[in-house]
C-alpha cells in the first residue's frame, strides 16, 4: 500500500526545492505522489514544477503555533504517512509541535532519508558527536516526521518542468487549535543567514570569549558575510546554536569560508569542506584545518580581524565622503 508523503515548505529556496526533488526518488517506481504544504506568500509554480502533486496552502499570517495547528488538523483529516521539514529554526519548532500534538515520533537534523517497501521511513542522522550514523525508524505511530538539514539536498538542474502538470491547490483556513508553547526570545543579528551566504566568517574555541564572537559579527556586518561557529565554541557559550557549522549544525557551501581559531575536528570539516575557498587562521601550525585550507595563516586571529575591520571601515568612509 502506498503512503502519502508530504513536505512543509517554509519558503521557496534551493534547499526546499532540492529536498522536494529528493522525495521524488524515495519511490522505486518514481510515481509522483508528493504533496506540499506552503504558506500564503509562497509561489506554488516552482513547487509544482519540482513534482508536487497537490499543494495545501496555509491561509493567514500565522506564527509557528498557528501553523502547527493547521498542519496537525490537516494530518488528522488526510492521514499522511510521512511529513518532511527542512531543519530551519522555524520549521524545527513547527515540526516538534506537530509531532507532540499528534503523539508521534520526530527525528531531527537528518542527513539522509530513505523509504522501505513497507512505507517505513529510514531516517539517518549523526550521533555521538558525529562519530557514527544512526538509522532511526518509527514503526508504530503516524505520521513519520523528520527534519532534514539545509545544504544536504540542494536544488540544481533537478526541474520537472518538462511535462509537469499543475495539480490542485487546497486552501487551508486558519486553525483555532494551537500547540501550547511560549516564544521566549527572538534573536535578530541582521547578519546573512548561513545557508545563503557567499562568505562565512567562522569562530572556534580559539576565539576565547563571546566578545571575540562579537568582533567577528562586526566584521561580517561590514562585509556582508555570515557568521559561523564550531561546536566547541557553541558549547563554550561563545556563539548561539544557529551559527554552528558541521554534522551537528549546518552543512554549507559558501564561496569563501574563513576559520578563525578552529582546529578542524572531523564533524566540523564535513560541514564546510565543500566551500570553494577555505582560509584558516590558527596559532597551531599542526592544526588539522590546515590540511584542508587553500590559504593557511599561522597567527593569532584577533589582530587580523581588527586590521580587516579598520581597512573596511576606512574604505567605506572614503566612499561616503566622495
Amino acid at each position: 500500500m502506498r503512503g502519502k508523503i508530504w513536505i512543509y515548505i517554509e519558503q521557496i529556496d534551493p534547499d526546499a526545492l532540492g529536498l522536494l526533488y529528493k522525495l521524488q526518488s524515495l519511490r522505486e517506481d518514481k510515481k509522483n505522489d508528493i504533496s506540499a504544504i506552503i504558506s500564503t506568500d509562497c509561489d506554488p509554480a516552482p513547487v509544482f514544477l519540482r513534482g508536487a502533486r497537490n499543494i495545501y496552502r496555509l491561509l493567514g499570517k500565522g506564527d509557528e503555533r498557528k501553523i502547527s495547528g493547521q498542519i496537525a488538523a490537516l494530518c488528522r483529516e488526510h492521514t499522511p504517512d510521512v511529513i518532511i521539514f527542512l531543519a530551519t529554526i522555524s520549521s524545527r519548532n513547527i515540526a516538534a509541535m506537530v509531532a507532540a500534538e499528534l503523539k508521534t515520533g520526530l527525528s531531527a537534523d537528518c542527513t539522509n532519508i530513505a523509504l522501505r517497501n513497507d512505507n517505513i521511513l529510514v531516517q539517518t542522522r549523526p550521533a555521538f558527536g558525529g562519530s557514527i550514523f544512526a538509522d532511526i525508524i518509527c514503526e508504530h505511530r503516524r505520521p513519520q516526521i523528520a527534519t532534514v538539514r539545509p545544504g544536504i539536498f540542494l536544488s540544481g538542474n533537478n526541474s520537472f518542468s518538462e511535462g509537469a502538470e499543475m495539480g490542485e491547490i487546497i486552501n487551508v483556513p486558519e486553525s483555532g487549535d494551537e500547540a501550547f508553547t511560549c516564544l521566549l526570545k527572538v534573536l535578530n543579528t541582521g547578519l546573512q543567514p548561513l545557508s545563503a551566504a557567499k562568505i562565512v566568517l567562522s569562530g572556534g574555541k580559539g576565539i576565547g570569549s563571546t566578545e571575540g564572537m562579537r568582533l567577528l559579527e562586526k566584521l561580517a556586518a561590514l562585509t556582508g558575510a555570515a557568521v559561523g561557529a564550531s561546536r566547541s565554541s557553541v558549547s563554550a557559550g561563545y556563539a548561539q546554536y544557529g551559527y554552528q557549522v558541521g554534522l551537528t549544525g549546518q552543512i554549507i557551501r559558501p564561496d569563501v569560508y574563513v576559520a578563525f581559531g578552529i582546529s578542524g575536528a572531523a564533524q566540523h570539516l564535513i560541514g564546510m569542506e565543500d566551500a570553494k575557498t577555505i582560509i584558516a587562521v590558527n596559532t597551531d601550525r599542526k592544526a588539522p584545518i590546515f590540511e584542508y585550507a587553500d590559504i593557511g595563516i599561522v597567527s593569532d586571529w584577533k589582530p587580523i580581524v581588527q586590521k580587516l575591520i579598520t581597512v573596511v571601515e576606512k574604505k567605506k568612509m572614503a566612499v561616503s565622503v566622495h
